[in-house]
Protein backbone atom coordinates (compact mmCIF):
# COMPACT_ATOMS: atom_id res chain seq x y z
CA UNK A 1 0.00 0.00 0.00
CA UNK A 2 1.45 3.32 -1.11
CA UNK A 3 1.89 5.63 1.60
CA UNK A 4 0.80 8.75 0.95
CA UNK A 5 2.11 12.09 1.67
CA UNK A 6 0.69 16.37 1.29
CA UNK A 7 3.25 18.38 1.34
CA UNK A 8 2.14 21.98 2.41
CA UNK A 9 4.08 24.50 0.89
CA UNK A 10 3.37 28.64 -0.45
CA UNK A 11 3.76 27.81 -3.80
CA UNK A 12 5.30 25.10 -6.81
CA UNK A 13 7.39 27.82 -8.62
CA UNK A 14 10.97 27.85 -9.82
CA UNK A 15 12.55 27.90 -6.85
CA UNK A 16 15.35 26.57 -4.63
CA UNK A 17 13.21 24.09 -2.29
CA UNK A 18 10.21 23.53 -4.79
CA UNK A 19 13.01 22.53 -7.51
CA UNK A 20 13.94 19.91 -4.93
CA UNK A 21 10.76 18.57 -4.22
CA UNK A 22 10.04 18.46 -8.01
CA UNK A 23 13.43 16.12 -7.88
CA UNK A 24 12.15 14.14 -5.00
CA UNK A 25 8.47 13.62 -6.84
CA UNK A 26 10.54 12.63 -10.30
CA UNK A 27 12.72 10.33 -8.00
CA UNK A 28 9.78 8.77 -5.84
CA UNK A 29 7.75 7.15 -9.00
CA UNK A 30 8.89 3.73 -8.31
CA UNK A 31 8.71 3.73 -4.69
CA UNK A 32 5.12 3.05 -2.71
CA UNK A 33 4.71 6.38 -2.29
CA UNK A 34 1.99 9.22 -3.44
CA UNK A 35 3.02 12.71 -3.27
CA UNK A 36 -0.11 15.64 -2.86
CA UNK A 37 0.69 19.41 -2.70
CA UNK A 38 -1.36 21.65 -0.26
CA UNK A 39 -0.35 25.66 -2.26
CA UNK A 40 -1.18 28.91 -0.46
CA UNK A 41 -1.73 29.90 -3.77
CA UNK A 42 -4.96 30.50 -6.15
CA UNK A 43 -3.26 31.16 -9.35
CA UNK A 44 -0.90 28.39 -11.18
CA UNK A 45 2.78 28.03 -10.78
CA UNK A 46 5.46 26.69 -12.51
CA UNK A 47 5.21 22.98 -11.39
CA UNK A 48 1.77 22.56 -11.18
CA UNK A 49 1.03 20.85 -14.71
CA UNK A 50 3.91 18.63 -14.16
CA UNK A 51 2.35 17.27 -10.55
CA UNK A 52 -0.77 16.77 -11.99
CA UNK A 53 0.66 15.15 -15.37
CA UNK A 54 2.75 12.90 -12.59
CA UNK A 55 -0.10 11.79 -10.57
CA UNK A 56 0.43 15.03 -7.86
CA UNK A 57 -3.13 16.07 -7.24
CA UNK A 58 -3.26 19.86 -5.33
CA UNK A 59 -4.75 21.76 -3.18
CA UNK A 60 -5.38 25.27 -2.16
CA UNK A 61 -5.96 27.10 1.08
CA UNK A 62 -7.90 29.68 0.37
CA UNK A 63 -7.33 32.92 2.41
CA UNK A 64 -4.78 34.91 4.09
CA UNK A 65 -2.25 32.97 6.81
CA UNK A 66 -2.48 36.17 8.91
CA UNK A 67 -6.32 36.34 8.94
CA UNK A 68 -8.01 34.79 12.15
CA UNK A 69 -9.94 32.61 9.39
CA UNK A 70 -6.52 30.65 8.46
CA UNK A 71 -6.96 27.96 10.94
CA UNK A 72 -10.30 27.41 9.21
CA UNK A 73 -8.90 27.83 5.87
CA UNK A 74 -6.61 25.03 6.79
CA UNK A 75 -9.20 22.90 7.87
CA UNK A 76 -11.49 23.14 5.00
CA UNK A 77 -7.65 22.27 2.67
CA UNK A 78 -6.90 19.16 4.98
CA UNK A 79 -10.92 18.12 4.39
CA UNK A 80 -10.05 18.42 0.85
CA UNK A 81 -7.12 16.25 0.85
CA UNK A 82 -8.69 13.37 2.91
CA UNK A 83 -11.58 12.94 1.16
CA UNK A 84 -9.57 11.69 -1.70
CA UNK A 85 -8.22 8.87 0.71
CA UNK A 86 -6.34 8.96 3.78
CA UNK A 87 -2.97 11.24 4.43
CA UNK A 88 -0.37 9.26 6.13
CA UNK A 89 1.95 12.35 6.55
CA UNK A 90 1.83 16.05 6.60
CA UNK A 91 4.92 17.32 5.53
CA UNK A 92 4.99 21.27 6.02
CA UNK A 93 7.52 23.20 4.72
CA UNK A 94 6.56 26.90 5.26
CA UNK A 95 9.14 27.66 8.14
CA UNK A 96 7.61 29.14 11.38
CA UNK A 97 3.91 29.00 9.85
CA UNK A 98 4.33 25.02 10.32
CA UNK A 99 3.16 25.53 13.54
CA UNK A 100 -0.42 25.95 12.59
CA UNK A 101 -0.28 23.90 9.95
CA UNK A 102 0.84 20.96 11.93
CA UNK A 103 -2.13 22.04 14.40
CA UNK A 104 -4.53 21.47 11.42
CA UNK A 105 -2.90 18.08 10.10
CA UNK A 106 -3.25 16.56 13.84
CA UNK A 107 -6.56 17.93 13.70
CA UNK A 108 -7.43 16.13 10.83
CA UNK A 109 -5.94 13.22 12.53
CA UNK A 110 -2.46 12.96 10.23
CA UNK A 111 -0.61 10.77 12.06
CA UNK A 112 2.94 11.97 11.17
CA UNK A 113 3.38 15.45 11.21
CA UNK A 114 6.56 17.13 9.88
CA UNK A 115 7.98 20.35 10.12
CA UNK A 116 10.64 21.06 8.03
CA UNK A 117 13.07 23.80 8.41
CA UNK A 118 14.55 25.26 5.17
CA UNK A 119 16.10 28.56 6.17
CA UNK A 120 18.39 29.81 9.11
CA UNK A 121 16.23 33.04 10.23
CA UNK A 122 16.62 33.51 13.58
CA UNK A 123 18.99 36.40 13.10
CA UNK A 124 15.66 38.40 12.21
CA UNK A 125 14.19 37.95 15.86
CA UNK A 126 17.24 39.83 17.41
CA UNK A 127 16.95 43.10 19.06
CA UNK A 128 14.88 45.44 18.78
CA UNK A 129 12.45 43.68 16.50
CA UNK A 130 10.46 42.68 19.72
CA UNK A 131 6.99 41.66 17.39
CA UNK A 132 9.51 38.97 15.31
CA UNK A 133 10.75 37.99 18.49
CA UNK A 134 7.53 37.33 20.41
CA UNK A 135 6.54 35.72 16.88
CA UNK A 136 8.83 33.84 16.87
CA UNK A 137 8.87 31.80 20.45
CA UNK A 138 5.39 31.51 19.89
CA UNK A 139 5.33 29.72 16.63
CA UNK A 140 8.35 26.96 17.69
CA UNK A 141 6.38 26.28 20.68
CA UNK A 142 3.11 25.81 18.20
CA UNK A 143 5.63 23.43 16.23
CA UNK A 144 7.34 21.57 19.16
CA UNK A 145 3.77 20.77 20.36
CA UNK A 146 2.17 20.17 17.04
CA UNK A 147 4.97 18.19 15.09
CA UNK A 148 5.60 14.37 15.15
CA UNK A 149 9.49 14.82 13.72
CA UNK A 150 11.75 17.92 12.77
CA UNK A 151 13.76 18.21 9.68
CA UNK A 152 16.13 20.78 8.82
CA UNK A 153 18.53 21.42 5.60
CA UNK A 154 21.17 22.34 7.72
CA UNK A 155 22.66 22.61 11.59
CA UNK A 156 22.95 26.45 11.02
CA UNK A 157 19.16 26.22 9.93
CA UNK A 158 17.46 23.94 13.04
CA UNK A 159 17.15 26.48 15.72
CA UNK A 160 15.02 28.63 13.39
CA UNK A 161 12.34 26.26 14.01
CA UNK A 162 12.94 23.66 17.39
CA UNK A 163 15.20 26.18 19.14
CA UNK A 164 18.92 26.58 20.41
CA UNK A 165 18.40 22.85 22.13
CA UNK A 166 17.37 21.16 19.28
CA UNK A 167 19.51 18.64 19.02
CA UNK A 168 18.37 17.35 22.58
CA UNK A 169 15.04 16.48 20.98
CA UNK A 170 14.91 12.57 19.15
CA UNK A 171 12.49 13.95 16.62
CA UNK A 172 14.81 16.34 15.21
CA UNK A 173 17.86 15.53 12.76
CA UNK A 174 19.74 17.10 9.79
CA UNK A 175 18.55 15.72 6.11
CA UNK A 176 20.84 18.00 3.34
CA UNK A 177 19.20 18.75 0.02
CA UNK A 178 20.00 15.88 -2.53
CA UNK A 179 20.36 16.87 -5.92
CA UNK A 180 20.83 14.98 -9.34
CA UNK A 181 23.96 15.93 -10.54
CA UNK A 182 24.14 14.23 -13.32
CA UNK A 183 22.41 17.14 -14.90
CA UNK A 184 25.88 18.90 -14.86
CA UNK A 185 27.56 16.23 -16.96
CA UNK A 186 26.84 18.66 -20.09
CA UNK A 187 29.28 19.44 -23.02
CA UNK A 188 30.23 23.14 -23.01
CA UNK A 189 29.14 25.47 -25.55
CA UNK A 190 30.30 28.71 -24.21
CA UNK A 191 30.57 30.37 -27.73
CA UNK A 192 26.96 29.16 -28.45
CA UNK A 193 25.36 29.45 -25.31
CA UNK A 194 26.69 33.32 -24.52
CA UNK A 195 25.73 34.00 -28.10
CA UNK A 196 22.33 33.29 -27.53
CA UNK A 197 21.86 36.00 -24.33
CA UNK A 198 23.80 38.04 -26.24
CA UNK A 199 26.89 38.08 -24.47
CA UNK A 200 29.91 39.36 -26.32
CA UNK A 201 32.95 37.36 -26.82
CA UNK A 202 36.20 37.50 -24.10
CA UNK A 203 34.21 38.46 -21.36
CA UNK A 204 34.34 36.96 -17.65
CA UNK A 205 30.66 36.26 -16.59
CA UNK A 206 29.69 36.16 -12.83
CA UNK A 207 26.66 34.48 -12.42
CA UNK A 208 23.96 35.40 -9.78
CA UNK A 209 20.80 33.14 -9.44
CA UNK A 210 18.30 34.26 -6.87
CA UNK A 211 14.78 35.66 -5.73
CA UNK A 212 15.26 39.57 -5.89
CA UNK A 213 14.15 39.70 -2.13
CA UNK A 214 16.12 41.29 0.68
CA UNK A 215 17.39 37.91 1.95
CA UNK A 216 19.52 37.73 -1.22
CA UNK A 217 20.83 41.20 -0.54
CA UNK A 218 21.19 41.89 -4.22
CA UNK A 219 21.28 45.58 -3.84
CA UNK A 220 25.19 45.05 -2.62
CA UNK A 221 25.62 42.41 -5.23
CA UNK A 222 25.25 45.45 -7.84
CA UNK A 223 28.03 47.74 -5.79
CA UNK A 224 30.36 44.74 -6.02
CA UNK A 225 30.15 44.49 -9.40
CA UNK A 226 30.04 48.25 -10.18
CA UNK A 227 33.52 48.09 -8.05
CA UNK A 228 34.81 44.95 -10.11
CA UNK A 229 33.74 46.29 -13.30
CA UNK A 230 36.32 49.55 -12.49
CA UNK A 231 39.32 47.08 -11.86
CA UNK A 232 38.49 44.95 -15.36
CA UNK A 233 36.20 46.10 -18.24
CA UNK A 234 35.92 42.15 -19.54
CA UNK A 235 33.27 41.59 -17.23
CA UNK A 236 29.35 40.61 -17.60
CA UNK A 237 27.10 40.19 -15.10
CA UNK A 238 24.10 37.47 -15.79
CA UNK A 239 21.51 37.43 -13.27
CA UNK A 240 18.63 35.09 -13.31
CA UNK A 241 15.22 35.46 -11.16
CA UNK A 242 12.13 37.50 -9.82
CA UNK A 243 10.70 38.91 -7.11
CA UNK A 244 9.72 42.06 -5.17
CA UNK A 245 12.79 44.09 -5.42
CA UNK A 246 13.20 43.52 -8.77
CA UNK A 247 12.10 46.95 -10.70
CA UNK A 248 14.13 48.56 -7.92
CA UNK A 249 16.88 46.60 -8.60
CA UNK A 250 16.64 47.40 -12.26
CA UNK A 251 16.71 51.20 -11.31
CA UNK A 252 19.76 50.66 -10.14
CA UNK A 253 21.42 49.21 -12.81
CA UNK A 254 20.15 52.25 -14.90
CA UNK A 255 21.73 54.36 -12.29
CA UNK A 256 24.77 52.52 -12.88
CA UNK A 257 25.71 53.12 -16.02
CA UNK A 258 26.53 49.70 -16.66
CA UNK A 259 23.32 47.90 -18.46
CA UNK A 260 25.32 46.90 -21.56
CA UNK A 261 27.46 44.53 -18.73
CA UNK A 262 24.44 43.04 -16.98
CA UNK A 263 21.73 40.11 -18.30
CA UNK A 264 19.20 40.12 -16.65
CA UNK A 265 17.22 36.41 -17.12
CA UNK A 266 13.60 35.49 -15.36
CA UNK A 267 13.55 31.98 -13.68
CA UNK A 268 14.37 29.11 -16.53
CA UNK A 269 14.82 25.48 -16.64
CA UNK A 270 18.64 25.59 -17.90
CA UNK A 271 20.15 26.36 -15.28
CA UNK A 272 23.10 23.88 -15.80
CA UNK A 273 23.77 24.68 -19.14
CA UNK A 274 24.35 28.50 -18.33
CA UNK A 275 25.92 27.46 -14.89
CA UNK A 276 28.34 24.99 -17.42
CA UNK A 277 28.85 27.24 -20.35
CA UNK A 278 27.84 30.74 -19.25
CA UNK A 279 29.26 31.57 -15.92
CA UNK A 280 33.47 31.50 -14.70
CA UNK A 281 32.27 32.64 -11.29
CA UNK A 282 29.11 32.75 -9.13
CA UNK A 283 28.17 35.16 -6.65
CA UNK A 284 25.71 34.64 -3.49
CA UNK A 285 26.13 37.49 -0.71
CA UNK A 286 22.88 36.80 0.96
CA UNK A 287 22.33 37.76 4.53
CA UNK A 288 20.83 34.45 5.61
CA UNK A 289 20.35 30.83 3.76
CA UNK A 290 19.69 27.53 5.30
CA UNK A 291 21.24 25.37 2.63
CA UNK A 292 20.95 27.28 -1.03
CA UNK A 293 20.85 24.63 -3.76
CA UNK A 294 21.87 27.12 -6.17
CA UNK A 295 25.38 26.90 -4.06
CA UNK A 296 25.43 23.17 -4.54
CA UNK A 297 24.88 23.43 -8.00
CA UNK A 298 27.20 25.98 -9.00
CA UNK A 299 30.14 24.10 -7.48
CA UNK A 300 28.85 20.80 -9.22
CA UNK A 301 29.45 22.91 -12.09
CA UNK A 302 33.01 23.64 -11.36
CA UNK A 303 32.37 27.40 -10.85
CA UNK A 304 34.46 29.14 -8.19
CA UNK A 305 31.91 30.91 -5.81
CA UNK A 306 32.39 33.65 -3.74
CA UNK A 307 29.98 33.66 -1.19
CA UNK A 308 29.04 35.62 2.55
CA UNK A 309 29.67 34.38 5.97
CA UNK A 310 26.15 34.05 6.58
CA UNK A 311 25.57 31.11 4.11
CA UNK A 312 25.78 27.92 6.24
CA UNK A 313 29.59 26.23 6.33
CA UNK A 314 28.04 23.05 5.38
CA UNK A 315 27.64 24.55 1.94
CA UNK A 316 31.24 25.18 1.31
CA UNK A 317 32.24 21.87 -0.14
CA UNK A 318 35.23 23.23 -2.38
CA UNK A 319 37.04 25.67 -0.24
CA UNK A 320 39.73 25.97 -2.43
CA UNK A 321 38.02 27.30 -5.08
CA UNK A 322 35.79 29.51 -2.83
CA UNK A 323 35.75 32.41 -0.70
CA UNK A 324 33.45 33.62 1.89
CA UNK A 325 32.99 37.59 3.04
CA UNK A 326 30.96 38.64 5.86
CA UNK A 327 28.32 40.96 4.02
CA UNK A 328 29.27 43.76 6.05
CA UNK A 329 32.96 44.25 4.21
CA UNK A 330 33.27 46.58 1.76
CA UNK A 331 32.07 46.08 -1.86
CA UNK A 332 36.06 47.21 -2.98
CA UNK A 333 36.87 43.97 -0.61
CA UNK A 334 34.67 41.83 -2.61
CA UNK A 335 35.18 42.88 -6.16
CA UNK A 336 39.21 42.15 -4.95
CA UNK A 337 37.88 38.54 -3.51
CA UNK A 338 36.14 38.22 -6.90
CA UNK A 339 39.07 38.78 -9.07
CA UNK A 340 41.42 36.55 -6.94
CA UNK A 341 39.12 34.07 -7.90
CA UNK A 342 38.82 34.82 -11.22
CA UNK A 343 42.55 34.13 -11.53
CA UNK A 344 42.56 30.53 -9.99
CA UNK A 345 40.06 29.11 -12.09
CA UNK A 346 37.40 26.13 -12.34
CA UNK A 347 37.09 23.12 -10.33
CA UNK A 348 37.46 19.72 -11.49
CA UNK A 349 33.52 19.32 -12.96
CA UNK A 350 34.06 15.82 -14.29
CA UNK A 351 35.81 14.59 -10.49
CA UNK A 352 33.17 16.71 -8.46
CA UNK A 353 30.13 15.15 -10.38
CA UNK A 354 31.01 11.26 -9.54
CA UNK A 355 32.29 12.44 -6.16
CA UNK A 356 28.80 14.38 -5.05
CA UNK A 357 26.74 11.99 -6.75
CA UNK A 358 27.65 9.32 -4.18
CA UNK A 359 27.96 11.82 -0.74
CA UNK A 360 24.96 12.81 0.98
CA UNK A 361 24.30 15.80 -1.10
CA UNK A 362 22.50 12.95 -3.51
CA UNK A 363 19.27 13.06 -4.52
CA UNK A 364 19.25 8.86 -4.27
CA UNK A 365 20.27 9.45 -0.66
CA UNK A 366 17.51 12.05 0.48
CA UNK A 367 14.96 10.45 -0.66
CA UNK A 368 15.65 7.46 0.53
CA UNK A 369 16.09 8.88 3.73
CA UNK A 370 12.25 10.60 2.91
CA UNK A 371 10.76 7.37 1.59
CA UNK A 372 12.04 5.60 5.09
CA UNK A 373 10.64 8.44 7.35
CA UNK A 374 7.35 8.13 5.18
CA UNK A 375 6.86 4.59 5.73
CA UNK A 376 7.74 4.85 9.68
CA UNK A 377 5.14 3.19 12.09
CA UNK A 378 4.40 5.31 15.14
CA UNK A 379 7.02 3.93 18.01
CA UNK A 380 9.75 3.15 15.48
CA UNK A 381 13.03 4.53 14.84
CA UNK A 382 14.40 5.29 10.75
CA UNK A 383 17.29 6.66 9.90
CA UNK A 384 17.96 8.29 13.29
CA UNK A 385 14.80 10.01 13.20
CA UNK A 386 12.30 8.26 16.17
CA UNK A 387 8.46 8.86 16.51
CA UNK A 388 7.40 11.21 19.22
CA UNK A 389 3.91 11.75 20.99
CA UNK A 390 3.29 15.33 20.13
Amino acid sequence: MKRRVLHVVGRMHRAGIETWLMEVVRRSERLPVQHDFMVHCATEAAYDRELVWRGCRLYRVVGDRRSVAYPLALDTAFEAALADGPVHVAHAHEQLWCGPILEAAARAGIPVRIAHSHNDTKRLERFPNLARMAFGVWMRSRIRRAMTHGLSCSAAAAPSLFGESWREDPRVAVLNYGLDFGRFQLPEDTAGVRRSLGIAPGRKVIGHIGRCERQKNQRFLLEVFQEAARLRSDLHLLIIGEGSLEHELRAQIRDSGLSSRITWLKNRSDIPALMVSAMDLFLLPSLHEGLPLVLLEAQAAGLPCLFSTEVTAEADLYPETNARLSHRESAGHWAAALQALLRAGRGNRAARIQELSGGVFSLEHAAGRLADLYGVDAGVEVSGLQEASA
